[in-house]
């Protein structure tokens, strides 16, 4: 078996993995060889959960997206501290950030206007907050503060199990 060499970069995402099965971390970051392919069910969950984070950053129109393939980490993170140094850019959707080694892709961030400080927003399709979301949004606040980012306050965004579609106008700062 292939180890790769140090040092491994560890993403948010695998670190949340990493909580909850600590074997599924050390294979995923030492052998690839034994990931799973998603299956049609994991993939359209996966493509569900990308169509709710579309939605999510309707409610802070004319933000910019970092659009960078999830495995350009230093790309994504330069572009993300040029839009954060320019003050006419008030959101980021999907901003690249790393600190020690440890990467993540917030959802969305939103400027304090008239400040450098910003509002981490990370979205779920859930209705309901786990303990499991506590520890992402955690971790990403670390990463963000480890980053020297100054955040006004970090939080979830999930799904309003009361909002009824009208048919025909979606509303996506219902409350």
């Amino acid at each position: 078996m292939a180890c790769r060499p140090y040092p491994t970069q560890l993403s948010k995402t695998r670190f949340i993995s990493g909580l909850q099965c600590h074997l599924k971390l050390w294979r995923d970051v030492h052998d690839r060889s034994q990931a799973k392919q998603a299956d049609e069910a994991q993939q359209a969950l996966f493509d569900a959960g990308h169509r709710v984070g579309e939605l999510a950053q309707k409610r802070w129109p004319g933000g910019v997206l970092v659009d960078v393939e999830p495995w350009k980490r230093q790309e994504a993170i330069d572009i993300t501290r040029e839009l954060m140094a320019d003050p006419s850019v008030t959101t980021i959707y999907e901003g690249g950030i790393g600190h020690e080694g440890v990467l993540t892709r917030a959802d969305i961030l939103v400027r304090t206007p008239g400040t450098d400080r910003w509002t981490l927003v990370e979205v779920k399709r859930s209705t309901n907050a786990k303990d499991v979301f506590v520890n992402d949004v955690a971790v990403q606040a670390w990463i963000l503060r480890g980053a020297g980012i100054e955040l006004e306050a970090a939080g979830l965004l999930l799904l309003n199990r009361q909002y009824v579609f009208d048919g025909e106008q979606l509303d996506v700062t219902s409350q």
